[in-house]
């Protein structure tokens, strides 16, 4: 699915990892990379698929039996190796796919919902991103 923008801008949001290789795929990146893989170049960009960090973090999510007051990103604890976030908000008005990830069995939510997150102190890894 693609949305196209009124000047015919489209927005491309295909995670991480998938967005640079549609990019790459398409013909937008490193030019030379781009044509010793055959790839016809459509926008030379050097910086396509690289400069590219994991962002590790283990998620719990709570649907409380009661309403939680909406709350941004707080930090609630700092540790040598990770860190505590916390984040809360009103009920869904779909089910997101993140929590909920199978779209044959909805799951009707009428529950304001809670996130406490553990996210470790940057990037464990970094790289770029090759084509095969």
């Amino acid at each position: 699915r693609a949305f196209v923008r009124g000047k015919g801008e489209v927005i491309l949001s295909a995670g991480a990892i998938g967005s640079p290789q549609l990019l790459l795929l398409s013909g937008v990146g490193p030019e030379s990379y781009l044509s010793s893989l055959k790839i016809p170049v459509v926008r030379s960009h050097p910086y396509v698929g690289q400069f590219m960090y994991d962002n590790p973090r283990n998620l719990i999510n709570i649907l409380p039996p009661f309403p939680l007051e909406p709350s941004a990103v707080k930090i609630v604890g700092i540790t040598n190796d990770f860190y505590v976030e916390t984040i809360s908000g009103l009920p869904f008005s779909t089910p997101p796919f993140s929590i909920f990830p199978n779209p044959s069995n909805p799951i009707k939510v009428d529950s304001s919902y809670g996130h406490i997150v553990i996210k470790f102190p940057g990037p464990l890894s970094y790289g770029s991103l090759k084509l095969q």
